[in-house]
């Protein structure tokens, strides 16, 4: 069994991080959404991933340094796909919530920490969002970050919510989880794809954390992801094109987990 996670929604067919983005992959079979939320000067919650808004918005101005009136005026753009306007997380939490409480999505969301600063804005940012997601119900909502701060303040305002470690190599912040030591703020993690080879997926699983692997891209990684989640190494890929991903793993005919819980 393996979840498919749309990687910012379906960013192929509507610009990432948008409502819209995450509508898409979950019409189009995905058994769940990956978002990165940020926060805007005045400290509201949103959907951007990079640092500024020069790559979608051709705003060179910090997302932290707007506030979310002058950013939602801003169209983003991506190639040929429809502009779009950025998205509050409070819209995201509307949507996902509208779900029958059995078919509700997966939400992964991660606690996007702008480049260069300090443990403390971590923690603060991690808080922001615990406290918002302390607010709703947490079945099948995952937070996820690369700074251990973040994720010990949201554990702080947000206990019952689902937290995982990030990391795209094995000399970063989360060297504990990747070495396989406990860690107490998470309850799974997400590698970078070329961090699974066997040995480190068989470590993380006896630790009895999930593993959700990023970003899967192309047949070849594919295929292989889907090989280790029929061994139990592997459970979930977080992916930009789901619906080519639900499409292969369900000719490999590796079932959907999606009435189950936690893998």
């Amino acid at each position: 069994m393996m979840w498919v996670i749309g990687h910012r929604g379906a960013p192929a067919r509507a610009v990432e991080n948008t409502l819209e983005s995450l509508r898409i992959a979950v019409d189009e079979g995905a058994d769940g959404v990956e978002c990165d939320v940020q926060a805007t000067a005045d400290g509201e919650l949103v959907l951007l991933h990079d640092d500024t808004l020069e790559r979608l918005g051709g705003d060179v101005r910090r997302v932290d340094a707007l506030n979310w009136r002058s950013l939602r005026a801003i169209a983003l753009r991506a190639g040929p796909l429809t502009a779009a306007r950025a998205t509050h997380l409070d819209e995201v939490l509307a949507w996902w919530a509208a779900a029958p409480a059995g078919r509700r999505p997966w939400l992964n969301i991660e606690v996007k920490i702008p480049t260069g600063a300090s443990a403390a804005s971590a923690a603060r940012l991690g808080g922001r969002l615990g406290a918002r997601l302390a607010q709703v119900q947490e079945e099948r909502i995952v937070a996820s970050a690369f700074d251990p701060a973040a994720l010990a303040a949201l554990a702080r305002w947000a206990p019952g919510v689902r937290r995982a470690a990030l990391f795209a190599d094995r000399r970063g912040a989360w060297q504990e989880a990747a070495g396989g030591r406990p860690c107490a703020e998470i309850a799974q993690v997400h590698p970078c794809w070329p961090l699974c080879d066997r040995e480190a997926l068989e470590r993380w699983c006896a630790r009895g954390w999930p593993v959700w692997a990023w970003t899967i891209a192309g047949d070849r990684a594919t295929d292989a992801v889907i090989e280790r989640a029929a061994e139990g190494l592997v459970a979930a890929a977080i992916c930009d094109d789901p619906r080519a991903v639900v499409g292969r793993r369900d000719r490999a005919r590796l079932p959907s987990p999606s009435a189950q819980g936690p893998q």
